[in-house]
């Protein structure tokens, strides 16, 4: 397929007894320089972009809470640009590879992503971040993040190694954390950016935290290096 354009199409699934709810509505959706073979099950793509794009989620059997509601996702003005997109699948193992140039979004929340970047590798045994970059009004985040799906097993466990630069601003962190936190941890968290950076390396059984220097203005700040044993 050398160009595949999509304008202003709506996607609406109802799961039985209306327990779930999907909606996507897509302003425009474009393909570039696709392969699909169906027969060996391997589909590429030079790039695609989405465009003033909507994607709703509702768990109708789950309350409603404050901040990010993972039950009821609404997510708005979503733009996103990929290339080099490979997904290739062999009986139960299967693969995916692809660039994000660059995505934005709204959520009802309040949660703005203006740039989201990094390459993805992802199969049946792990995902791999390289060169992450999540930019919101309030907050950055960079970093690299190889994790094995059976970091927390507690036999023969694979291996998590991950490093983060971020500062995150308390309007980002109540998006995620209001509904957990305590009332006067609210209304105590200092309105300067948090700032977290270092690395983990490890697993269930043996987790190496490298001079994790936490900094929350006001409240607490120091750097962690120590290993922990299971």
């Amino acid at each position: 397929v050398k160009n595949l354009d999509i304008t202003k199409s709506r996607i609406k699934v109802h799961l039985p007894g209306d327990t779930l709810n999907i909606t996507a509505s897509i302003g425009s959706f474009g393909v570039r320089n696709g392969f699909f073979d169906l027969k060996s099950s391997e589909y590429r793509l030079a790039s695609a972009t989405l465009a003033d794009s909507r994607l709703q989620y509702d768990n109708r059997f789950e309350t409603k809470v404050k901040g990010l509601d993972y039950n009821h996702i609404d997510i708005s003005r979503l733009n996103l640009s990929i290339a080099d997109l490979m997904f290739r699948q062999e009986e139960k193992n299967y693969s995916l590879a692809m660039l994000v140039r660059d995505s934005h979004l709204y959520e009802k929340s309040g949660l703005t992503i203006k740039s989201l970047k990094g390459k993805i590798d992802l199969d049946t045994a792990a995902v791999h971040v390289n060169d992450l970059s999540l930019i919101t009004p309030y907050s950055t985040i960079k970093g690299n993040i190889d994790f094995a799906f059976t970091t927390f097993d507690a036999t023969n466990p694979g291996k998590t190694n991950a490093c983060l630069d971020a500062s995150l601003g308390k309007e980002d962190v109540m998006i995620f954390a209001a509904a957990y936190l305590p009332k006067d941890m609210k209304r105590l968290w200092p309105a300067q950016p948090s700032t977290i950076k270092g690395c983990i390396d490890g697993n269930m059984k043996r987790m190496e935290i490298n001079d994790i220097a936490i900094n929350i203005p006001t409240m607490l700040s120091g750097t962690l290096t120590c290993t922990l044993r299971n």
